[in-house]
């Protein structure tokens, strides 16, 4: 006689099927949300999180609804058969879909150690995600492994039961061992090789007074406020005067050779709020400190020099162009503007790279300790449950 209660089982089944189709779908929007906008727009550290929100979204519609059923399943009369049955299937399934979230976390971790403000080119961001990935998938079914064999009854199939510990232990030892080192070793030198696409930053000036302006005034007080000497400089008199600093740029303003040099200043006493903000020497009594030198010949013969003091300007300086504004000047006159081009500020990428190695350390430490708990505990359990077992003699 069919049970009266299968069609009700059939549906319970139904619900934990498309949930966790949905749950896959969510990690799939996770993965190429976080390529997207780290690779498209320059954003690894958004697309990061943005993926997070999709996985924690996935795995909680799991759980909660594996809870739900579960309590369904005590308010109803089913045969214990039927109850068994159906708690395995519910159990592969949460297993399944909470695997797959790993990998989808592993895939876009490695979006976590690019700088803010720019993004993973795509074959990396791709290669290190797979790679990141089959290690988040590796530990979780190491995890999974060891929860069910510690909640697991004593078995009275003999012959099963030693191929499950011969068979089942040693091959997820190896799956710890080739998780932690791939997670120490991807990782690390992803940190260090890793091509990061940036976008450049972008600032305009309508005259060399401005650009000066730009370059060496904002954000300064580091030469400002604390006593330092100029130890040595590439940087020239400028020759241009009040006026000529504050003009329109014209045809004989323009540049006609643009150079890029260096200067250091020696600080007595350095002050710590600034170590992570520019290229800094440390040495017995003070500090070091290199910044970047801009001089420009005019086409005229004129000559401008300037110190490039900015602390947003530490990261580098891509380009210096001027070009020809949309609109001239109502008497006719051609008038240019400087296009300055720089890279993310210094301390944006030092306390990235910081946060790298503690990324690094943090999961190898995980991978560590699952290995040395699965080194560990497999063999005792082993040994255990051969002195206790009741098996059938032969």
């Amino acid at each position: 006689m069919k049970n009266p209660f299968s069609h009700i089982l059939a549906a319970y089944r139904n619900n934990a099927t498309i949930i966790s189709w949905i749950c896959i779908g969510l990690y799939i929007v996770a993965m190429i949300a976080a390529l997207l906008i780290g690779c498209a727009a320059f954003e690894s550290l958004i697309g990061f999180f943005v993926g997070l929100l999709f996985i924690v979204g996935g795995v909680f519609l799991c759980l909660i609804q594996n809870h739900y059923l579960r309590f369904q399943l005590a308010q109803n009369e089913f045969e214990s058969e039927a109850i068994d049955t159906f708690v395995r299937f519910l159990s592969r399934r949460q297993t399944l879909t909470l695997v797959l979230a790993a990998a989808a976390f592993g895939f876009i971790v490695p979006h976590v150690t690019v700088p803010v403000h720019s993004g993973l080119r795509l074959a990396y961001a791709f290669g290190f995600g797979v790679l990141g990935g089959a290690c988040g998938a590796g530990l979780a079914c190491l995890i999974s492994f060891i929860v069910k064999t510690a909640k697991k009854s004593y078995r009275t199939d003999r012959e099963k039961y030693f191929w499950t510990l011969k068979n089942g232990g040693i091959p997820y030892s190896v799956i710890a061992v080739v998780g932690a080192s791939a997670i120490l070793v991807g990782l690390s030198f992803f940190a260090k090789n890793a091509e990061v696409s940036v976008p450049i930053s972008t600032d305009y000036a309508n005259s060399y007074l401005a650009l000066q302006h730009s370059l060496s005034e904002e954000n300064a007080e580091l030469f400002t406020e604390h006593p330092n000497t100029l130890y040595e400089t590439t940087a020239l008199e400028t020759t241009l005067d009040e006026t000529q600093l504050n003009a329109a740029i014209t045809e004989s303003m323009r540049p006609r050779e643009i150079l890029i040099g260096k200067a250091s200043y020696y600080f007595e006493n350095f002050p710590s709020e600034y170590e992570t903000s520019y290229h800094i020497v440390h040495v017995d009594g003070g500090a070091y400190v290199e910044v970047e030198v801009i001089t420009i010949r005019l086409g005229n013969g004129e000559i401008f020099s300037t110190l490039v003091l900015n602390r947003a300007l530490q990261g580098g300086i891509n380009g210096l162009e001027c070009v020809p504004l949309m609109q001239d000047s109502p008497d006719g006159i051609s008038i240019f503007e400087f296009v300055l081009h720089t890279d993310p500020p210094l301390y944006e990428s030092v306390t990235t790279q910081s946060n790298s190695i503690s990324l690094v350390s943090i999961l190898a430490a995980v991978a560590l300790l699952l290995l040395i708990y699965t080194a560990i505990y497999l063999p005792r359990r082993k040994k255990f449950l051969k002195s206790r077992a009741p098996f059938p003699a032969e």
